[in-house]
């Protein structure tokens, strides 16, 4: 059951993480667009944030693999998961989630986890979350600086 097996993985370590990754990349075309859609559509699930990232970044990247059918998989689309996931691991790490975000292809799956992560890195740190905003690609970096003025967390 998927509660039972997102509670073992949160306990998974790094050794173990790295190849559950390197398994996932390793799987055919078919498996894989499944096994990424059914991480991404579960973004808050204990599995570890670089796996989920992984799948995401899959779906992103791939878009004719995206299942059509969202009752069957649970997808959910590429631009929430990389939304909700860029948040999400913000909050633990976001020197590796904004590494993770600006590795993603241009577009606005990007641009919304940009925003999102910087969103709420500002919440804690407001002068690191906009020096990384000032790092971003043009076109992406004035859409966050204005994200975060306009939310308010420039001020802050």
């Amino acid at each position: 059951n998927a509660y039972r097996v997102g509670n073992e993985a949160s306990q998974w370590s790094r050794e173990e993480i790295d190849s559950a990754r390197a398994g996932f990349q390793q799987l055919p075309t078919d498996q894989k667009a499944k096994v990424a859609s059914n991480l991404a559509a579960d973004m808050f699930s204990a599995y570890h944030p670089q796996l989920c990232a992984d799948a995401v970044a899959y779906l992103i990247a791939n878009p004719q693999e995206r299942p059509t059918d969202q009752n069957d998989s649970g997808f959910s689309s590429p631009l929430r998961s990389a939304s909700v996931l860029a948040a999400r691991w913000g909050k633990q790490d976001p020197v590796a989630a904004g590494i993770w975000v600006q590795s993603l292809p241009a577009g606005e799956e990007r641009t919304w986890a940009a925003k999102n992560l910087a969103g709420q890195w500002a919440e804690y740190e407001p002068s690191a979350a906009r020096k990384w905003a000032a790092s971003l690609p043009p076109g992406d970096r004035a859409e966050v600086e204005t994200f975060l003025k306009e939310s308010g967390a420039a001020k802050r």
